[in-house]
Formats: C-alpha cells, structure tokens, sequence
C-alpha cells in the first residue's frame, strides 16, 4: 500500500485523536467521573492506527483494552464509545 501525504495527514489525525481520546478518559477517570478499570494506550496509538488503516468497512477488529481509536476508525460513533465508559445504553 502506497501512503499518499492524504494518507499520511489523515493518520496523523487518528494518532492524535487516540492519545488526546486516552489522556481525556484518564482525567475522567481520575477525577472519579467513570468507574470501573480503565487501561490507558498511551503510546501505542501508531499501532493501531497502522492496523486499522488500510481496512475496509467490511473487515473486522476485535479490540483489546487499550486503545479505543481502532473502534473509532471502523465505524462506532464517538457518543458510543463514550456511552460504554459512563454506563450508559445510549
């Protein structure tokens, strides 16, 4: 797979939105605003992003506890993902 500056920037993106993603949901749950288990991914954000990259909509990702971009990449909205921290159905 070639990796065009486009491909590159939108990477980029992913990266960064993992990490600040991480650093926010670890204040959270520092703050004690979530409950339960939280393991960061911090610095591992290029990996998944490396994965998760070149998939399509159609490929699966079975994720581990660190890192929530990869759900994020394939498709699981934001207000989602944030929901499952905060216990919350919707």
């Amino acid at each position: 797979m070639k990796l065009t500056p486009k491909d590159l920037k939108e990477m980029l993106y992913w990266i960064v939105m993992g990490r600040r993603l991480e650093e926010r949901i670890t204040v959270l749950f520092k703050e004690g605003r979530m409950r339960g288990h939280h393991h960061p991914g911090i610095g591992q954000e290029a990996t998944n992003v490396g994965v998760c990259y070149g998939l399509g909509k159609e490929d699966w990702v079975l994720l581990t506890h660190r890192g929530k971009a990869p759900a994020l990449m394939m498709g699981m909205p934001l207000r989602d993902l944030m929901a499952g921290y905060f216990a919350k159905k919707e």
